[in-house]
């Protein structure tokens, strides 16, 4: 499965993409994300 964008890196900057090797996995990994994303950004996310 191919998972999220991931940007490494300030002036020189890094495009990768996560691979994850299960959907359980990637579903934990949106778990964590909208866990830790401030309520205001998901609201924003959504519209």
């Amino acid at each position: 499965m191919i998972g999220a964008p991931v940007l490494f890196g300030r002036a020189n900057v890094v495009f990768t993409r996560l691979v994850v090797p299960t959907s359980e996995l990637l579903a934990l990994h949106a778990e964590v994300h909208a866990c830790r994303v401030p309520a205001g950004v998901r609201r924003a996310q959504k519209a």
